[in-house]
């Protein structure tokens, strides 16, 4: 999807993105799946975060691991 699309609300995906990550609504516990699905770790929610609030852009170069 489309981070940077605008939504009915008026605001771009990545600022749902947020609200999600920051609710605890992300990853979804309600839905049930096979593996049943984890919560994030800290830094996990932190990293996405950090990527939605300077605008969920697209990596130049790819991925890098640290």
């Amino acid at each position: 999807a489309d981070t940077q699309a605008v939504a009915k609300s008026g605001k771009a995906r990545c600022a749902a993105i947020e609200v999600a990550l920051t609710d605890d609504y992300m990853p979804p516990s309600f839905i049930t799946l096979d593996p049943p699905v984890e919560p994030l770790e800290d830094f996990e929610k932190q990293t996405l975060l950090a990527w939605c609030r300077a605008g969920a852009v697209d990596a130049l170069d790819g991925c890098v691991a640290d």
